[in-house]
Protein backbone atom coordinates (compact mmCIF):
# COMPACT_ATOMS: atom_id res chain seq x y z
CA UNK A 1 0.00 0.00 0.00
CA UNK A 2 2.90 2.29 0.70
CA UNK A 3 4.07 1.84 -2.70
CA UNK A 4 1.31 2.06 -4.22
CA UNK A 5 0.49 5.76 -2.26
CA UNK A 6 3.73 6.96 -3.13
CA UNK A 7 3.54 5.89 -7.04
CA UNK A 8 0.20 7.72 -7.23
CA UNK A 9 2.05 10.78 -5.08
CA UNK A 10 4.91 10.85 -7.98
CA UNK A 11 2.76 10.76 -10.92
CA UNK A 12 0.63 13.31 -9.71
CA UNK A 13 3.26 15.42 -9.50
CA UNK A 14 4.37 14.87 -12.71
CA UNK A 15 1.40 15.64 -14.09
CA UNK A 16 1.21 18.94 -12.67
CA UNK A 17 4.78 19.94 -13.59
CA UNK A 18 3.94 18.72 -17.37
CA UNK A 19 0.81 20.64 -17.02
CA UNK A 20 2.94 23.89 -15.67
CA UNK A 21 5.60 24.01 -18.64
CA UNK A 22 3.30 23.10 -21.70
CA UNK A 23 1.46 26.02 -23.23
CA UNK A 24 -2.27 26.00 -23.24
CA UNK A 25 -3.24 23.56 -26.44
CA UNK A 26 -6.52 25.21 -27.13
CA UNK A 27 -5.81 28.48 -27.27
CA UNK A 28 -8.64 31.28 -29.11
CA UNK A 29 -8.57 31.12 -32.83
CA UNK A 30 -7.07 33.91 -34.37
CA UNK A 31 -9.43 36.64 -36.32
CA UNK A 32 -9.10 36.24 -39.77
CA UNK A 33 -6.92 38.79 -41.70
CA UNK A 34 -5.64 40.17 -44.80
CA UNK A 35 -2.32 41.77 -45.96
CA UNK A 36 -1.70 43.88 -48.77
CA UNK A 37 1.59 45.37 -49.29
CA UNK A 38 1.15 49.15 -51.44
CA UNK A 39 3.19 50.88 -53.85
CA UNK A 40 4.63 52.91 -50.90
CA UNK A 41 5.95 49.89 -49.52
CA UNK A 42 4.10 49.76 -46.11
CA UNK A 43 1.47 47.27 -44.75
CA UNK A 44 -1.93 47.39 -44.72
CA UNK A 45 -3.64 44.43 -42.41
CA UNK A 46 -7.04 44.23 -42.31
CA UNK A 47 -9.97 42.00 -39.63
CA UNK A 48 -13.18 41.95 -39.95
CA UNK A 49 -15.18 41.46 -36.44
CA UNK A 50 -18.76 41.45 -35.24
CA UNK A 51 -19.70 44.97 -33.69
CA UNK A 52 -20.73 43.56 -30.74
CA UNK A 53 -17.20 42.77 -29.80
CA UNK A 54 -14.11 45.47 -28.60
CA UNK A 55 -12.02 45.81 -31.59
CA UNK A 56 -8.93 43.50 -31.89
CA UNK A 57 -5.94 44.75 -30.98
CA UNK A 58 -3.35 44.94 -33.97
CA UNK A 59 -0.17 43.77 -32.82
CA UNK A 60 3.22 46.13 -33.04
CA UNK A 61 5.17 43.78 -35.54
CA UNK A 62 4.60 42.03 -38.17
CA UNK A 63 6.34 39.91 -40.82
CA UNK A 64 5.18 39.44 -44.72
CA UNK A 65 7.71 38.21 -47.53
CA UNK A 66 10.47 37.57 -45.17
CA UNK A 67 10.18 41.20 -43.86
CA UNK A 68 9.57 42.91 -40.63
CA UNK A 69 7.36 45.57 -40.43
CA UNK A 70 6.26 48.35 -37.61
CA UNK A 71 2.77 49.47 -36.62
CA UNK A 72 2.06 52.84 -37.61
CA UNK A 73 -1.38 53.62 -36.93
CA UNK A 74 -4.94 51.75 -36.91
CA UNK A 75 -8.27 52.93 -37.34
CA UNK A 76 -11.83 51.10 -36.93
CA UNK A 77 -14.52 51.53 -39.41
CA UNK A 78 -17.64 49.83 -40.42
CA UNK A 79 -16.60 47.25 -43.40
CA UNK A 80 -18.52 48.41 -46.70
CA UNK A 81 -18.43 45.58 -47.69
CA UNK A 82 -20.34 43.02 -45.18
CA UNK A 83 -23.32 42.16 -46.29
CA UNK A 84 -25.95 41.37 -43.11
CA UNK A 85 -27.14 37.95 -43.19
CA UNK A 86 -31.00 37.66 -43.86
CA UNK A 87 -33.34 34.75 -42.23
CA UNK A 88 -37.03 33.54 -42.29
CA UNK A 89 -39.45 33.49 -39.97
CA UNK A 90 -43.32 32.84 -40.23
CA UNK A 91 -45.64 33.04 -37.56
CA UNK A 92 -49.44 32.58 -36.78
CA UNK A 93 -52.24 34.81 -35.13
CA UNK A 94 -55.71 34.05 -33.87
CA UNK A 95 -59.25 35.83 -33.67
CA UNK A 96 -63.02 35.08 -33.99
CA UNK A 97 -64.39 37.30 -36.41
CA UNK A 98 -68.11 37.95 -36.16
CA UNK A 99 -70.41 37.30 -39.02
CA UNK A 100 -70.81 41.08 -39.79
CA UNK A 101 -66.98 40.52 -40.83
CA UNK A 102 -67.16 38.10 -43.38
CA UNK A 103 -64.74 38.77 -45.90
CA UNK A 104 -62.78 41.34 -44.23
CA UNK A 105 -60.16 39.38 -42.28
CA UNK A 106 -57.30 41.68 -42.44
CA UNK A 107 -59.15 44.29 -40.38
CA UNK A 108 -59.06 42.22 -37.05
CA UNK A 109 -55.30 41.01 -37.30
CA UNK A 110 -52.45 43.80 -37.23
CA UNK A 111 -50.53 44.09 -40.48
CA UNK A 112 -47.50 42.67 -39.32
CA UNK A 113 -46.01 40.57 -36.80
CA UNK A 114 -42.95 41.03 -34.58
CA UNK A 115 -40.35 38.76 -34.39
CA UNK A 116 -37.31 38.40 -31.42
CA UNK A 117 -34.83 36.06 -32.19
CA UNK A 118 -31.53 37.35 -30.58
CA UNK A 119 -29.88 39.39 -33.62
CA UNK A 120 -33.00 38.88 -36.06
CA UNK A 121 -35.30 41.61 -34.67
CA UNK A 122 -38.17 43.16 -36.55
CA UNK A 123 -41.67 42.57 -38.31
CA UNK A 124 -42.72 40.24 -40.84
CA UNK A 125 -46.08 40.61 -43.19
CA UNK A 126 -49.26 38.98 -43.80
CA UNK A 127 -47.82 35.55 -45.88
CA UNK A 128 -48.57 36.79 -49.86
CA UNK A 129 -49.97 33.02 -50.70
CA UNK A 130 -51.95 31.92 -47.75
CA UNK A 131 -53.02 35.07 -45.36
CA UNK A 132 -55.75 33.46 -43.79
CA UNK A 133 -57.55 30.60 -42.87
CA UNK A 134 -60.58 30.65 -41.87
CA UNK A 135 -63.22 27.96 -40.16
CA UNK A 136 -67.10 28.74 -39.61
CA UNK A 137 -68.56 28.17 -36.23
CA UNK A 138 -71.93 26.78 -35.92
CA UNK A 139 -74.49 26.39 -33.20
CA UNK A 140 -76.53 23.31 -33.23
CA UNK A 141 -80.48 22.82 -32.60
CA UNK A 142 -82.36 19.56 -32.82
CA UNK A 143 -85.80 20.26 -34.53
CA UNK A 144 -88.11 17.61 -35.28
CA UNK A 145 -88.74 16.12 -38.42
CA UNK A 146 -91.78 14.13 -39.76
CA UNK A 147 -90.97 11.68 -42.93
CA UNK A 148 -94.61 10.54 -44.77
CA UNK A 149 -94.06 6.79 -46.27
CA UNK A 150 -96.91 5.48 -48.78
CA UNK A 151 -97.59 1.96 -48.29
CA UNK A 152 -100.27 0.19 -51.36
CA UNK A 153 -102.01 -3.27 -51.99
CA UNK A 154 -102.88 -3.75 -48.00
CA UNK A 155 -105.50 -6.33 -47.80
CA UNK A 156 -106.70 -4.26 -44.72
CA UNK A 157 -106.44 -1.26 -42.99
CA UNK A 158 -104.54 -3.42 -40.16
CA UNK A 159 -101.69 -1.17 -38.53
CA UNK A 160 -100.18 -4.01 -36.83
CA UNK A 161 -99.14 -4.74 -40.39
CA UNK A 162 -96.82 -1.66 -40.26
CA UNK A 163 -93.37 -1.06 -39.39
CA UNK A 164 -93.02 0.58 -35.98
CA UNK A 165 -89.65 1.92 -36.53
CA UNK A 166 -88.20 2.88 -40.23
CA UNK A 167 -84.23 4.85 -41.14
CA UNK A 168 -84.47 7.92 -43.21
CA UNK A 169 -81.63 10.10 -44.55
CA UNK A 170 -81.66 13.57 -42.27
CA UNK A 171 -79.44 16.65 -42.08
CA UNK A 172 -76.73 15.71 -39.63
CA UNK A 173 -76.59 16.57 -35.51
CA UNK A 174 -73.25 17.13 -35.92
CA UNK A 175 -71.61 18.21 -39.85
CA UNK A 176 -73.32 20.99 -41.22
CA UNK A 177 -74.56 20.79 -44.48
CA UNK A 178 -74.49 16.97 -44.58
CA UNK A 179 -76.99 14.29 -43.77
CA UNK A 180 -76.81 11.09 -41.45
CA UNK A 181 -79.28 7.84 -41.84
CA UNK A 182 -82.00 8.19 -38.68
CA UNK A 183 -84.60 5.86 -37.40
CA UNK A 184 -87.51 7.61 -37.09
CA UNK A 185 -91.10 6.14 -35.13
CA UNK A 186 -94.38 6.12 -36.35
CA UNK A 187 -96.83 8.82 -35.15
CA UNK A 188 -99.86 8.59 -37.34
CA UNK A 189 -101.57 5.97 -40.08
CA UNK A 190 -104.22 7.40 -42.72
CA UNK A 191 -105.87 5.09 -45.17
CA UNK A 192 -107.43 4.96 -48.76
CA UNK A 193 -109.91 2.35 -49.91
CA UNK A 194 -108.30 1.25 -53.26
CA UNK A 195 -110.85 -1.32 -54.66
CA UNK A 196 -113.33 -3.87 -53.66
CA UNK A 197 -114.81 -6.96 -54.31
CA UNK A 198 -117.93 -7.85 -56.28
CA UNK A 199 -119.74 -7.56 -53.29
CA UNK A 200 -119.02 -4.03 -52.80
CA UNK A 201 -116.69 -4.29 -49.79
CA UNK A 202 -113.04 -2.70 -49.48
CA UNK A 203 -110.35 -5.31 -50.62
CA UNK A 204 -107.67 -3.06 -51.30
CA UNK A 205 -106.06 -0.53 -49.02
CA UNK A 206 -103.50 2.11 -49.24
CA UNK A 207 -101.85 3.37 -46.13
CA UNK A 208 -100.20 7.11 -45.57
CA UNK A 209 -97.48 6.47 -42.86
CA UNK A 210 -95.64 9.35 -41.00
CA UNK A 211 -92.37 8.75 -39.10
CA UNK A 212 -91.14 11.32 -36.59
CA UNK A 213 -87.85 12.04 -35.09
CA UNK A 214 -85.00 14.64 -35.15
CA UNK A 215 -82.69 15.98 -37.10
CA UNK A 216 -79.86 18.92 -36.76
CA UNK A 217 -80.03 22.70 -37.89
CA UNK A 218 -76.94 24.28 -38.00
CA UNK A 219 -76.83 28.35 -37.40
CA UNK A 220 -73.48 30.63 -38.39
CA UNK A 221 -72.60 32.59 -35.14
CA UNK A 222 -69.17 33.16 -35.71
CA UNK A 223 -65.81 32.71 -37.74
CA UNK A 224 -62.48 31.32 -36.12
CA UNK A 225 -59.58 32.78 -38.24
CA UNK A 226 -55.80 32.55 -38.14
CA UNK A 227 -53.35 34.73 -40.03
CA UNK A 228 -50.65 33.22 -41.38
CA UNK A 229 -47.44 35.99 -41.58
CA UNK A 230 -43.78 35.35 -43.55
CA UNK A 231 -40.96 37.32 -44.80
CA UNK A 232 -37.22 37.70 -43.87
CA UNK A 233 -35.52 39.57 -40.70
CA UNK A 234 -32.12 40.96 -41.48
CA UNK A 235 -29.68 40.58 -38.65
CA UNK A 236 -29.33 43.58 -36.62
CA UNK A 237 -25.50 43.31 -35.94
CA UNK A 238 -23.38 45.07 -37.87
CA UNK A 239 -19.44 44.19 -39.18
CA UNK A 240 -16.49 46.23 -38.02
CA UNK A 241 -12.78 46.57 -39.81
CA UNK A 242 -9.36 47.29 -38.10
CA UNK A 243 -7.14 48.28 -40.28
CA UNK A 244 -2.93 48.41 -39.68
CA UNK A 245 -0.66 50.47 -41.30
CA UNK A 246 2.81 48.88 -41.23
CA UNK A 247 5.76 50.64 -41.93
CA UNK A 248 8.89 48.46 -43.07
CA UNK A 249 11.61 48.36 -40.52
CA UNK A 250 15.49 49.65 -41.59
CA UNK A 251 17.81 47.61 -40.66
CA UNK A 252 21.47 48.67 -41.00
CA UNK A 253 23.66 46.67 -42.64
CA UNK A 254 26.30 44.68 -40.64
CA UNK A 255 29.55 45.03 -41.45
CA UNK A 256 31.50 42.34 -43.38
CA UNK A 257 33.68 39.76 -41.97
CA UNK A 258 35.85 37.76 -44.27
CA UNK A 259 37.14 34.76 -42.78
CA UNK A 260 41.28 33.65 -43.58
CA UNK A 261 40.82 31.14 -46.46
CA UNK A 262 42.95 28.50 -43.99
CA UNK A 263 40.67 29.10 -41.30
CA UNK A 264 37.28 27.22 -41.60
CA UNK A 265 34.23 28.69 -40.18
CA UNK A 266 33.19 26.96 -37.24
CA UNK A 267 29.42 25.46 -37.38
CA UNK A 268 26.72 26.50 -35.60
CA UNK A 269 26.03 24.65 -32.38
CA UNK A 270 22.91 23.00 -33.22
CA UNK A 271 20.07 24.72 -31.26
CA UNK A 272 17.48 23.07 -28.96
CA UNK A 273 13.71 24.13 -29.07
CA UNK A 274 12.24 25.75 -25.81
CA UNK A 275 9.19 23.43 -25.62
CA UNK A 276 11.16 19.93 -25.27
CA UNK A 277 14.05 22.00 -22.87
CA UNK A 278 11.06 23.16 -20.65
CA UNK A 279 9.45 19.74 -20.06
CA UNK A 280 12.46 17.77 -19.50
CA UNK A 281 13.74 20.39 -16.98
CA UNK A 282 10.88 19.94 -15.20
CA UNK A 283 10.53 16.09 -15.25
CA UNK A 284 14.11 15.70 -14.36
CA UNK A 285 13.33 18.48 -11.10
CA UNK A 286 10.32 16.33 -10.16
CA UNK A 287 12.62 13.12 -9.98
CA UNK A 288 15.55 14.85 -8.04
CA UNK A 289 12.09 16.84 -5.62
CA UNK A 290 10.18 13.19 -5.19
CA UNK A 291 13.45 11.53 -2.56
CA UNK A 292 13.09 14.79 -0.36
CA UNK A 293 9.36 15.22 -0.60
CA UNK A 294 9.24 11.67 1.09
CA UNK A 295 11.70 11.61 3.49
CA UNK A 296 11.13 15.75 4.36
CA UNK A 297 7.27 15.61 4.14
CA UNK A 298 5.81 12.15 3.80
CA UNK A 299 7.98 10.26 6.41
CA UNK A 300 5.50 12.43 9.61
CA UNK A 301 8.94 12.39 11.60
CA UNK A 302 8.13 11.71 15.33
CA UNK A 303 9.90 13.23 18.29
CA UNK A 304 10.51 10.87 21.30
CA UNK A 305 11.52 12.98 24.36
CA UNK A 306 13.45 10.30 26.54
CA UNK A 307 13.79 11.41 30.07
CA UNK A 308 16.08 9.88 32.56
CA UNK A 309 14.62 8.66 36.50
CA UNK A 310 15.61 11.46 38.89
CA UNK A 311 18.76 10.15 40.51
CA UNK A 312 19.27 10.28 44.46
CA UNK A 313 22.99 10.99 46.52
CA UNK A 314 23.81 11.78 50.16
CA UNK A 315 24.67 14.89 51.24
CA UNK A 316 27.62 15.54 53.46
CA UNK A 317 25.31 14.64 56.40
CA UNK A 318 24.60 11.49 54.79
CA UNK A 319 21.27 12.04 54.11
CA UNK A 320 19.78 11.14 51.00
CA UNK A 321 18.38 13.96 48.97
CA UNK A 322 16.70 13.86 45.10
CA UNK A 323 18.27 15.85 42.46
CA UNK A 324 15.72 17.18 40.24
CA UNK A 325 18.07 17.59 37.26
CA UNK A 326 17.32 15.53 34.57
CA UNK A 327 18.45 14.63 30.95
CA UNK A 328 16.63 14.97 28.31
CA UNK A 329 17.52 12.46 24.62
CA UNK A 330 15.69 13.52 21.43
CA UNK A 331 15.35 10.96 18.95
CA UNK A 332 14.05 11.05 15.68
CA UNK A 333 12.16 8.09 14.09
CA UNK A 334 11.60 8.35 10.63
CA UNK A 335 9.42 5.14 10.45
CA UNK A 336 5.78 6.01 9.75
CA UNK A 337 3.10 6.36 11.59
CA UNK A 338 0.76 4.03 9.75
CA UNK A 339 -2.81 4.87 9.63
CA UNK A 340 -4.94 2.37 9.18
CA UNK A 341 -8.71 1.66 10.42
CA UNK A 342 -8.37 3.99 13.02
CA UNK A 343 -5.22 2.66 14.64
CA UNK A 344 -1.88 3.85 14.48
CA UNK A 345 1.26 1.80 15.16
CA UNK A 346 4.31 3.31 16.37
CA UNK A 347 7.69 1.27 16.81
CA UNK A 348 9.92 2.14 19.94
CA UNK A 349 13.43 1.95 18.51
CA UNK A 350 15.06 -1.27 19.52
CA UNK A 351 17.72 0.61 20.97
CA UNK A 352 15.72 1.64 23.98
CA UNK A 353 14.95 -0.49 26.77
CA UNK A 354 12.17 0.62 28.52
CA UNK A 355 12.42 -2.06 31.52
CA UNK A 356 16.05 -1.08 32.88
CA UNK A 357 15.00 2.18 33.74
CA UNK A 358 16.46 4.23 30.75
CA UNK A 359 12.57 5.30 30.08
CA UNK A 360 11.26 7.00 32.56
CA UNK A 361 8.46 8.96 30.34
CA UNK A 362 7.81 8.77 26.39
CA UNK A 363 6.17 11.55 24.24
CA UNK A 364 4.83 11.21 20.65
CA UNK A 365 3.86 14.15 18.71
CA UNK A 366 1.95 13.08 15.54
CA UNK A 367 2.33 15.41 12.41
CA UNK A 368 -1.13 13.81 10.92
CA UNK A 369 -3.69 12.75 13.60
CA UNK A 370 -7.65 12.01 13.08
CA UNK A 371 -9.57 13.16 16.06
CA UNK A 372 -10.97 9.95 16.23
CA UNK A 373 -8.44 6.97 16.64
CA UNK A 374 -6.16 5.00 19.03
CA UNK A 375 -2.38 5.07 19.22
CA UNK A 376 -0.06 1.83 20.19
CA UNK A 377 3.17 1.66 21.08
CA UNK A 378 5.21 -1.00 19.84
CA UNK A 379 8.44 -3.04 21.61
CA UNK A 380 10.30 -5.60 20.46
CA UNK A 381 6.88 -7.13 18.48
CA UNK A 382 4.71 -6.30 21.44
CA UNK A 383 2.03 -3.52 22.01
CA UNK A 384 2.75 -2.51 25.76
CA UNK A 385 0.38 0.79 25.97
CA UNK A 386 -2.62 2.14 23.65
CA UNK A 387 -4.45 4.92 23.70
CA UNK A 388 -6.87 7.46 21.83
CA UNK A 389 -4.88 9.49 19.03
CA UNK A 390 -4.73 13.28 19.95
CA UNK A 391 -2.56 15.80 18.36
CA UNK A 392 -0.38 15.23 21.60
CA UNK A 393 0.15 11.89 23.38
CA UNK A 394 2.23 11.48 26.66
CA UNK A 395 2.98 7.94 27.39
CA UNK A 396 3.85 7.62 31.03
CA UNK A 397 6.12 4.46 31.79
CA UNK A 398 6.78 5.13 35.68
CA UNK A 399 4.68 1.82 36.57
CA UNK A 400 6.87 -0.19 34.70
CA UNK A 401 10.21 0.36 36.27
CA UNK A 402 10.89 -3.08 37.20
CA UNK A 403 13.66 -5.32 36.89
CA UNK A 404 11.72 -8.03 35.58
CA UNK A 405 10.48 -7.07 31.85
CA UNK A 406 8.09 -10.49 31.92
CA UNK A 407 6.46 -9.37 35.53
CA UNK A 408 5.86 -5.88 34.20
CA UNK A 409 4.16 -7.25 31.09
CA UNK A 410 2.34 -10.02 33.01
CA UNK A 411 1.62 -7.40 35.67
CA UNK A 412 -0.28 -4.97 33.47
CA UNK A 413 -2.04 -7.60 30.81
CA UNK A 414 -0.09 -7.31 27.91
CA UNK A 415 1.63 -10.75 28.11
CA UNK A 416 -0.29 -13.79 27.54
Amino acid sequence: MKIRRLLIIIIALLLCASLAGVPLAFAAEDIPETKTMGEDGNLTVVQSYPATNSAPSMPNTTTYGGQSFSLDKATTAPDPGYVKPRQYFTGQAYNQVPLSGAGNWAAYFPAAYPIDEGEFQGYIGLDPYNPFYVTERYHLYLVQVDKQVVVPNLPDNDVSRLPVYRDFEVVSSSTPGATMISTLKIVDVSYEVAGRDHLGLPNNYTAYVTYRGQEGLHELEFYDVTANYSGEIESSIDQMTITGVYKPDVVEAAPTVIAAPDVPLAPAPPSLPLFPLVVASTMVAVFLATPLLYFFLLSNARLIRVVRPEEEEDDEEGIKKRRKEKTTTKLICRRRLVLREGVARFTIPSNINIFDGELYNLAIKPTFASREGTVEMLWQGRRVAAMPLARYIDVNFTEMLTTSTEAVLMELGLLD
